[in-house]
């Protein structure tokens, strides 16, 4: 999934149902633009969400 930056705290924390995705790829400036893409396989369908964190993980 590719978000504008300006959408996304620092810190972020991104669970499926809940769950943390067991490998997660973030990359900056994606297509040259100030975009965030986030990448990841998750093994049921569900609910993404993506929260600011606190947390150092």
């Amino acid at each position: 999934m590719c978000i504008p930056s300006d959408l996304l705290a620092s810190k972020m924390l991104v669970t499926v149902n809940g769950q943390i995705p067991k490998q997660l790829e973030v990359k900056d400036n994606v297509f040259g633009k100030d975009t965030v893409m986030i990448r990841f396989t998750p093994s049921k369908s569900g609910i993404v969400l993506l929260t600011p964190s606190a947390l150092d993980v």
